[in-house]
């Protein structure tokens, strides 16, 4: 092999590697919640938009306080692109799906992909306190498939 060509094949990679370093899924979301009063929003969002040529899922996990590990997470809602068609909402939580006062909403296909929970403030519960974690699945803008993630701790107050 072409000492040159492998020399360009190493640059190649660590751009790729800088380049994707750093990225990840900003997770927002209160502190602390007081169960009954107040609403929980939990907004989730590549960290750099721009940098992104595609979002294709976007997926919201929770784990509760008492569960040690991350593999303990419990998925909440997905949302996938559609080939332009539209977003399609997956719900993997089927009691806080049918819980009133729960409302979903994102979009993967704008320039400013996000996903997000809202449970108004009466109908907020203790248990939805703990870890909210997101994974984002897309092409970042070197053509690169990435999965990235993030995620924010909500206390009960």
């Amino acid at each position: 092999m072409d000492t040159t060509y492998s020399l360009f094949t190493v640059i190649a990679v660590l751009t790729i590697f800088h380049c994707a370093q750093g990225q990840q899924v900003v997770v927002t979301a209160p502190d602390e919640i007081t169960p009954g009063e107040t609403t929980l929003t939990v907004r989730c969002a590549p960290s750099d938009p721009h940098l992104w040529k595609s979002v294709q899922t976007m997926k919201l996990y929770k784990r509760a306080d008492n569960m040690v590990s991350n593999t303990m997470q419990q998925p909440i809602v997905s949302f996938s692109y559609n080939n332009g068609k539209d977003t399609d909402v997956t719900w993997e939580d089927q009691d806080l799906r049918q819980r009133y006062g729960v409302d979903v909403n994102g979009n993967l296909a704008s320039d400013n992909p996000f996903l997000s929970l809202t449970i108004d403030g009466p109908n907020t519960q203790e248990k939805d306190a703990g870890s909210y974690w997101c994974g984002l699945m897309g092409t970042f803008g070197n053509g690169e498939f990435l999965y990235i993630t993030g995620k924010k701790h909500i206390d009960v107050a």
